[in-house]
C-alpha cells in the first residue's frame, strides 16, 4: 500500500501494488519495490498541482539497506528520484525526507565521536535548534574516507552516479521532543529554516516526527478496509492450493500481512 495525504483533497490517494518475490534478500527487494512506487506516486502528485512542500517517509536517496541489491535496481530508484527533483524545481516545491531510523553515522564521523548520530544530536541540541551537516555529497565523502564501513562501496558508487546529492542538506533538528530528528531537504520553495520551523510546530508530542506522517498512516489504514473483500478472495484462492498443513499455515500467515516489509516478524525458524 502506498498512500499520500494532503490538505488538497484530490491528492489524498492510496495505491495497491502486488509484490511477489521468491528467494533470498526479501527485505532488500521489498524496500526497492516500495521506494520506486513511493517516488512514482509523489511524482504524479506534484505534476497535478502546485505544492509548497513534499514530505517523504524516509530518505530522498536510496538507502544503504540496498547495498546488496543489483545496481540496475538502484538505478531505477535514482532515475525516478531525479525526475521527481526536476519536477519539484520547476514547481518550486521543497522536498523533505524524514528519516525515522537514523542509523547512519554522518554526524558522529564529523565530530569524531563513536556514538549513534541521534544520541549525539540530541545531546548537542536544545529545543528548537538544528545542525546542518552540509550537502550530502560532502557528508558522504567525509564518511567514506573516515569509516571503512561495509556500505562504503555502495555509497561511493551512489555519489558518483547521482546528479542531485549536492542539492540535499543533511540536518538534525530538535523539536519539543525527547530526541532529535534527522531530515534531508532539497530547497526549491520554502527555505530550510521555514521548513524546520513548520516541522517543529507540527511535531507529535511523543515521537517528535511530523504529524503529517501519522495522517498518512491513518489515511492508508482506513482505506485498507475497502480492499478486504479482494484480499479474502485472493487468500482463499491461495490456501486451496496447499495440502500440507504446515504450508497452509505459512501461507495463511503471509496472506494476513498488509505490509510485506513486516514479513520478517512472522517467519518460522528454519523457514
Amino acid at each position: 500500500y502506498t498512500g499520500a495525504y494532503s490538505n488538497v483533497e484530490e491528492l489524498n490517494t492510496i495505491e495497491i501494488n502486488p509484490f511477489v518475490h521468491e528467494g533470498s534478500n526479501f527485505d532488500v527487494e521489498v524496500y526497492w519495490f516500495s521506494a520506486v512506487k513511493e517516488r512514482q506516486l509523489a511524482l504524479e502528485l506534484i505534476r497535478q498541482t502546485r505544492l509548497d512542500l513534499l514530505i517523504l517517509d524516509g530518505t530522498i536517496t536510496p538507502s544503504p539497506a540496498l547495498a546488496s541489491t543489483p545496481w540496475d535496481k538502484v538505478e531505477k530508484i535514482l532515475k525516478v528520484t531525479e525526475k521527481l527533483i526536476e519536477t519539484a524545481k520547476e514547481n518550486k516545491t521543497t522536498i523533505i525526507g524524514v528519516v525515522k531510523r537514523a542509523r547512519a553515522q554522518y554526524l558522529s564521523t564529523i565530530a569524531n565521536a563513536d556514538i549513534p548520530d541521534k544520541l549525539l544530536a540530541t545531546a548537542l541540541l536544545d529545543y528548537n535548534e538544528y545542525i546542518d551537516l552540509g550537502p550530502l555529497d560532502e557528508v558522504l565523502y567525509s564518511y567514506i574516507t573516515t569509516k571503512r564501513h561495509r556500505t562504503g562501496e555502495f555509497l561511493s558508487r551512489l555519489a558518483k552516479s547521482s546528479s542531485f546529492l549536492h542539492k540535499i542538506r543533511e540536518i538534525y533538528y530538535r523539536p519539543l521532543s525527547r530526541h532529535a530528528i534527522r531530515v534531508e531537504i532539497i530547497e526549491h520553495g520554502p527555505t530550510t529554516e521555514e521548513v524546520l520551523a513548520f516541522l517543529a510546530k507540527n511535531a507529535t508530542p511523543n515521537t517528535g516526527f511530523p504529524v503529517m506522517l501519522d495522517f498518512v498512516d491513518l489515511f492508508v489504514t482506513k482505506n485498507k478496509v475497502s480492499t478486504q473483500t479482494l484480499k479474502e478472495i485472493l487468500q482463499n484462492s491461495i490456501l486451496t492450493r496447499y495440502d500440507d498443513p504446515t504450508d497452509v499455515k505459512i501461507a495463511y500467515i503471509l496472506c494476513g500481512l498488509q505490509n510485506p516489509q513486516k514479513e520478517y516478524l512472522y517467519r518460522f525458524k528454519g523457514y
